[in-house]
């Protein structure tokens, strides 16, 4: 019964992580792991016709974009059209490569094991979210602009402590599992979250100009959405953002000497995440941005340079 729920929530809330949070709502932890698929599905796209039909329409996109970060093809195939399951849709993703890129399918078996490992991820970051609604909502009533502002001080020590919260593996009792050094084993959301060396936003940032910049059919369909205007907006930002950075001494947008570029960015982002979804995008996939990276800034030169010199 609870997965045929589940099924159901995830035809009426087609938004990212929006059927998990609904279902997580409604029906607690406890019959969250009914929400468990037992399918290996990378880019998380639905099995139902209106997913069925964006894939065609964008299957260019979605497999240079599954070469960045498969999550985000369903970014690309999340559609307001028919969201009822399809059984030929689900059986068509088996069957079907993700494109000539790659040998995976849309689709295949996953073992025990790394279905509930797929489910505690999902859980963690629907629990990360939540509390972030609340710490975004707290911060336009105080006005703020930044979690690192004066007067947010307990919001960021609430996010931290989420954080903390969150990155270590827990028994049925709530307890930390230990290692066999005695030390809290990290959480399989943890392990998602880290982005210690930028690598995983820089393959987002590649994946989400593929879809604002250099793919004029997927922007065509979507220059109207708010969501979408968002993320082009944030990726604009933080490219002049970046250009600045690379000029200074400092190149780190954490560093006191750059204090007036780190407030822009998190003005913008303060700004951007008033619309919901892409409050979702930013919190699952660049949270952790830090802007300037220079394999990034370098490319962005030449291609700068290549156009001046056409």
């Amino acid at each position: 019964m609870y997965m045929d729920k589940y099924r159901q929530y995830q035809q009426q809330y087609p938004g990212l992580g929006e059927a998990d949070s609904k279902f997580l709502q409604d029906f607690g932890p406890t019959f969250f792991d009914f929400a468990t698929s037992l399918s290996s599905n990378k880019t998380g796209i639905a099995a139902t016709q209106g997913a069925y039909a964006a894939t065609k329409r964008y299957a260019g996109l979605i497999d240079s974009v599954y070469q960045d970060n498969p999550g985000l093809a369903n970014l690309i195939t999340n559609t307001k059209g028919d969201t009822a399951f399809s059984t030929a849709v689900y059986d068509w993703q088996y069957n079907t490569q993700v494109g000539p890129g790659t040998a995976d399918t849309f689709r295949s078996i996953a073992n025990a094991q790394d279905a509930e490992k797929q489910n505690k991820v999902k859980l963690g970051w629907i629990q990360y979210r939540n509390v972030m609604n609340q710490v975004d909502a707290v911060m336009q009533q105080r006005g703020l602009a930044s979690i690192n502002q004066k007067g947010a001080e307990d919001l960021k020590a609430i996010k931290q402590a989420t954080i903390n919260a969150l990155s270590v593996e827990r028994d049925i009792k709530n307890q930390p599992i230990l290692d066999a050094n005695g030390q809290p084993q990290p959480s399989a959301w943890l392990l998602a979250y880290n982005d210690p060396n930028g690598s995983k936003t820089q393959q987002v940032i590649s994946g989400l100009t593929k879809m604002t910049a250099n793919n004029e059919q997927f922007w065509k369909d979507h220059q109207d959405n708010p969501t979408w205007k968002a993320v082009k907006t944030y990726l604009q930002v933080r490219n002049q953002l970046s250009n600045v950075l690379a000029n200074r001494q400092s190149k780190s947008i954490t560093a006191k000497a750059n204090a007036d570029v780190a407030g822009i960015y998190e003005a913008v982002v303060t700004a951007l995440k008033k619309d919901v979804q892409f409050g979702d995008i930013y919190d699952r996939y660049l949270s952790q941005d830090q802007v300037y990276y220079k394999y990034i800034s370098d490319i962005a030169a030449q291609q700068a340079a290549q156009q001046q010199g056409a």
